[in-house]
C-alpha cells in the first residue's frame, strides 16, 4: 500500500505513526475533523471521487497543513470555504480527483 501511495499512517491529530499502530478496520478510526472537512469539500465539488483508495486521507492531510485547526474548530463554514479555494488551486493539482483548471 505504501508503494502505491495508498498508506496514510497518521493519527487523528495528524501525527505520523507506524503502520503497525493503524486500527485493524476503518470503523475503528478515531474521529478526525480534517477527514470531515475533506468529505465536505468533495461533496461540494471541490474534488472528485476517484478509484484511488483512501484518497480522502490524502486530502485531509493536505488541508491539515493549510487550514488552521483553530479556524476549523471555531467556524467550520469558513474553514470549508478556505478548503474549497485551496482544493481548486494549483497547489492541489497533485492530489487524486483534483479539479484544478475545470
Amino acid at each position: 500500500m505504501a508503494g502505491l501511495g495508498w498508506l496514510h499512517a497518521y493519527d487523528a491529530g495528524g501525527r505520523k505513526i507506524s503502520p503497525t499502530r493503524l486500527p485493524a478496520s476503518l470503523d475503528q478510526l478515531q474521529p478526525d475533523r480534517y477527514r470531515d472537512l475533506a468529505w465536505s469539500v468533495r461533496k461540494a465539488g471541490g474534488f472528485k471521487k476517484t478509484c484511488v483508495p483512501f484518497s480522502e486521507f490524502a486530502w485531509a492531510n493536505f488541508f491539515r497543513k493549510r487550514v488552521p485547526a483553530a479556524m476549523l474548530s471555531r467556524d467550520f463554514e469558513l474553514a470549508h470555504e478556505q478548503a474549497m479555494r485551496i482544493a481548486r488551486s494549483p497547489v492541489a493539482r497533485h492530489l487524486p480527483g483534483n479539479v484544478y483548471g475545470s
